[in-house]
């Protein structure tokens, strides 16, 4: 295996970890809120959008001189601080 290679497995790895870690936040918010299974599906997956987009901006901002791309971002799709 090439050497870019190996490092793209491991950063998709990773990337697969965080989300499984955000699912299962969205799932445990999910069960908070409904047990009934439409409504619970339907929290569950705005949760889990809500939560990405956040991940996603605050990647954006901890560039230096890019706090507005963050926070645009979470404006954009409705994602409060």
């Amino acid at each position: 295996m090439v050497i870019s290679e190996l490092k793209l497995k491991q950063k998709n790895i990773k990337m697969n970890e965080r989300i499984q870690e955000l699912k299962k936040q969205a799932s445990t918010y999910a069960s908070t809120k409904s047990k009934e299974a439409e409504e619970w599906r339907w929290i569950y997956e705005e949760k889990f959008a809500e939560l990405i987009v956040k991940e996603c901006a605050e990647v954006a901002e901890d560039y230096d001189g890019a706090h507005y791309v963050g926070t645009t971002i979470k404006q954009h799709f409705g994602v409060k601080e």
